[in-house]
């Protein structure tokens, strides 16, 4: 049976699961001999299936609140959160936790406008250790990257900002699988309907 978030009608990346993936290697910016290991963090909206992808720099709580910052200035704060019980996750919870409660607690018309914008309605759910299938929507969405990411070229070694260019297109071409079908009043055209129809 499907979960009531992925069958009621939500706005992209209200339900969201979230996963690591990587690591992999790319040039310092500066001293160009020197490799640095990144991961690529992908986020995917439980409901459409859509994707944003990013880089971390470690597997740091610190690492995954900058990139969390990032998704969330783009594509707005969740309401619900999935994830795997990662240490980066886990030191990562206690923060988010006591910023969705500060906003909970602003002044009534100031916490209006942010619930009218945000929703500090907020829940995270970690899953139980050494269950990747519980989190498959993420995993799913991480192999899906990786495979558009190789046939992008993106396997090289690269700068930081020459990776994240790669990264990103990746999920673009990801996120433009077709998910459905419409047929048109011509009967020769169909068009399809993708993740990005709904971002």
């Amino acid at each position: 049976m499907l979960s009531s978030e992925r069958i009621t009608p939500a706005k992209p990346f209200e339900y969201t699961t979230v996963d690591l993936f990587g690591p992999y290697e790319v040039k310092d910016e500066v001293r160009k001999k020197v490799k640095l290991k990144v991961w690529g963090i992908v986020f995917c909206c439980v409901a459409s299936r859509a994707m944003h992808t990013d880089l971390v720099s470690d597997q740091s709580a610190e690492g995954f609140l900058l990139a969390y910052q990032r998704f969330t200035a783009l594509r707005g704060h969740p309401r619900k959160l999935w994830s795997d019980p990662g240490k980066n996750f886990v030191g990562a919870r206690p923060f988010l936790k006591e910023l969705y409660i500060f906003l909970d607690r602003l002044e009534k018309s100031k916490r209006e406008d942010e619930v009218s914008k945000h929703g500090t309605e907020w829940n995270w759910k970690i899953h139980p250790a050494d269950s990747p299938h519980r989190n498959g929507a993420a995993e799913a969405a991480a192999r899906t990257v990786k495979r558009a990411l190789h046939n992008l070229g993106g396997s090289g070694i690269f700068t930081w900002g020459e990776f994240q260019p790669f990264l990103y297109m990746a999920s673009n071409l990801a996120n433009e699988r077709p998910i459905d079908a419409r047929t048109q009043s011509r009967e020769d055209c169909v068009e399809y309907i993708s993740p990005n129809s709904f971002c």
